[in-house]
């Protein structure tokens, strides 16, 4: 069984109707055992006797299909078919969470700790993601590429011809299938970050990076420095060498066309224009 995120059981700690901390302990087991003994008829015949977390993956399961979702069966098992039940009916999913702003001081400091101009850092900002960390809809700004799903037989030239509710629609159905990988093969925030990339970038999977940005933007610039010191590319940034920074942030794709949008951008910041 997948583990269940602690937003998902915050989540459901909230509609249960207890202290929404995302730890799955005695009070929140009490309150599913509550739960069980009102709602028996669609559970498995040993229902009292599951642990905590199946107990949990039995009533998100029974909560998707009241929400006309298709968790598969109510068994207490949590994976990829509930969580996209989950999302389905407006769930909790790891790019959705309480998108707190920058702090104004917060791009000043990032460009002290890494010793550049806030203008360079900004213009590498602005170009890797338009200055959106987030989308309307408060999720984390993201962009999924297939090429870099497991046993993806296309590459990143086919990739570029996706639109983005297609793009979205392939994402949503790489997550039902394996979350870890598709987070993985996904840019995220701010500084679009690959998944692939958490490591780099402080993190210890893919989940727990995409997660932290979402609570957040001061995540997506602890992610940034982290990464640009990861793979030595402190002293490029410093150099304002665009042309190389694209080249190792992005990989061998468009370099010119990075680089060229970077320049103008920081020759528009550095003028005050």
């Amino acid at each position: 069984m997948t583990a269940i995120p602690r937003a998902t059981i915050a989540w459901a700690q909230g509609r249960l109707g207890e202290v929404a901390d995302g730890i799955l302990g005695p009070d929140t087991h009490a309150a599913l055992l509550d739960w069980g003994y009102e709602n028996e008829a669609p559970l498995p015949e040993f229902w009292v006797e599951m642990p905590p977390e199946r107990l949990l993956a039995c009533y998100l399961q029974v909560e998707a299909r009241a929400a006309g979702q298709d968790p598969g069966p109510v068994d207490g098992w949590y994976g990829p078919r509930t969580a996209a039940a989950l999302a389905g009916m407006g769930g909790p999913v790891p790019w959705r969470g309480a998108a707190e702003p920058m702090a104004p001081w917060a791009m000043g400091d990032a460009a002290a700790r890494l010793g550049c101009e806030e203008a360079a850092l900004r213009a590498v900002w602005q170009v890797e993601c338009g200055g959106r960390p987030f989308q309307a809809d408060g999720s984390l700004t993201r962009r999924f590429e297939p090429h870099h799903m497991p046993g993806a037989a296309s590459s990143w030239r086919d990739s570029l011809a996706i639109g983005p509710a297609e793009r979205e629609r392939q994402f949503l159905a790489a997550h039902a299938r394996d979350p870890e990988a598709a987070l993985r093969a996904t840019s995220w925030g701010g500084p679009q970050i690959m998944g692939f990339n958490a490591r780099a970038a402080g993190f210890a999977t893919a989940t727990a990076m995409v997660e932290a940005m979402a609570a957040g933007e001061g995540a997506h610039l602890d992610a940034f420095v982290g990464f640009v010191r990861s793979q030595g590319l402190t002293a490029v940034l410093r150099a304002r060498d665009w042309r190389q920074f694209a080249r190792r942030y992005n990989g061998s794709g468009q370099v010119d066309i990075y680089a060229g949008r970077m320049h103008d951008v920081y020759r528009g910041l550095a003028a005050g224009v």
